[in-house]
């Protein structure tokens, strides 16, 4: 084969692996969030493991704070509720405005 055959073989496939890569990219980009997730979901599990006591611990603790105090829990949820629906009814409101 001709050198000038292999240059221009050559060019296009650099070119479709440029196109490809690029691709890629894009695809890869709706993927980051999910697997960020995913790694902390491991990480968790891995400190679990390696600390179960922590854990059975925190989640005693909570038991007997919410079973303690479910009456300011439930003003509390409820008061966060109204504050993110008021703020949402506030985000609304402003591009009708404009």
């Amino acid at each position: 084969m001709k050198k000038s055959t292999l240059l221009a073989k050559r060019a296009l496939i650099i070119q479709r692996i440029a196109l490809q890569r690029a691709d890629v990219a894009k695809l890869a980009t709706a993927f980051r969030k999910p697997l960020a997730v995913l790694d902390m979901a491991v990480v968790v599990e891995q400190q679990i493991k390696l600390h179960p006591y922590y854990f059975i611990g925190s989640a005693a603790l909570l038991a007997v704070v919410f079973r303690k105090h479910m009456h300011a829990v439930r003003i509390g949820f409820t008061g966060i509720a109204w504050l993110l629906s008021a703020k949402s009814l506030r985000q609304e409101k402003k591009p009708s405005e404009r």
